[in-house]
């Protein structure tokens, strides 16, 4: 399973207002973000997050159908070095927006984002 990663500058997603990577299908496909690292796996619609922080924050995503935004999937997990898997079903060859957040309480901080193909 080959895994490419990317790299996403905080600085620059500020700057540009709203930049996005893109990850393409292959197996399995990884974004290093602010505080935490999410892989996306095509075959199953699985995502795997990662916290990779000792900071306080939980690191979470929300994963957005373009073709239907108001169905938000969540995953998220708190304490450097866990990972968590979930499992959604989202319908082939649906581009899918991955958007990044840490959370602290009722806080919540932008950490990047992603797009991926179901």
């Amino acid at each position: 399973m080959s895994t490419r990663t990317l790299r996403v500058s905080v600085v620059a997603l500020l700057t540009a207002g709203f930049a996005a990577g893109t990850l393409g299908t292959t197996p399995a496909e990884a974004a290093g973000l602010r505080g935490g690292r999410v892989t996306w796996y095509a075959t199953g619609e699985r995502v795997r997050v990662t916290d990779t922080r000792a900071d306080g924050y939980a690191f979470g995503v929300r994963l957005y159908d373009t073709r239907r935004p108001k169905a938000v999937r969540t995953c998220a997990v708190n304490g450097r070095g866990r990972s968590r898997v979930c499992d959604f079903a989202f319908p082939e060859g649906r581009r899918i927006i991955i958007v990044a957040r840490l959370t602290k309480g009722s806080r919540a901080l932008y950490a990047g984002s992603v797009q991926v193909r179901s």
